[in-house]
């Protein structure tokens, strides 16, 4: 089992420093980078190649950090109800039309357009292309 590098992500002037617990200090420009640049430290401070060790960066946002867990998780909660809602779409589409409504109707109970409710009717990929995701976040401590 490979050991797991705690990293703290502090701004400064010219990016972020990167504190590696244990181990020393080094930079990065963009947050992004964070991951790359502690693990190739860690392989010139340690030995070995970057891909044999793991890490775990966390900003320190100056206190803040909580309500971007929280904004987050409420952003991937929401994701998750637009999710459902466009399934119970395609179910209660399935069954307006199973039903005899015509597509026009149908659209007109559900308010979307006529084609919405033929890509739906017919479970056409596109109804399957949702708002882009939201990655899941990491615990900030």
């Amino acid at each position: 089992m490979t050991k797991t590098y705690e990293v703290t992500a502090r701004r400064w002037a010219q990016g972020w420093e990167l504190h590696v617990a244990g181990v020393g200090v080094t930079q990065c420009q963009p947050l992004a980078d964070a991951d790359r640049m502690a693990r190739d430290y860690l392989a010139t401070e340690l030995g070995g190649e970057p891909e044999d060790y793991t890490v775990d960066v966390r900003p320190d946002l100056g206190g803040i950090e909580a309500e971007a867990t929280a904004v987050r998780q409420r952003m991937l909660d929401a994701q998750a109800a637009v999710d459902r809602a466009a399934d119970d779409m395609r179910q209660v589409v399935r069954k307006l039309r199973g039903d005899g409504l015509s597509v026009r109707d149908t659209a007109t109970i559900l308010e979307v357009s006529p084609g919405r409710v033929s890509q739906l009717a017919n479970d056409h990929p596109k109804t399957r292309k949702a708002v882009p995701r939201v990655k899941m976040p990491r615990q900030v401590a």
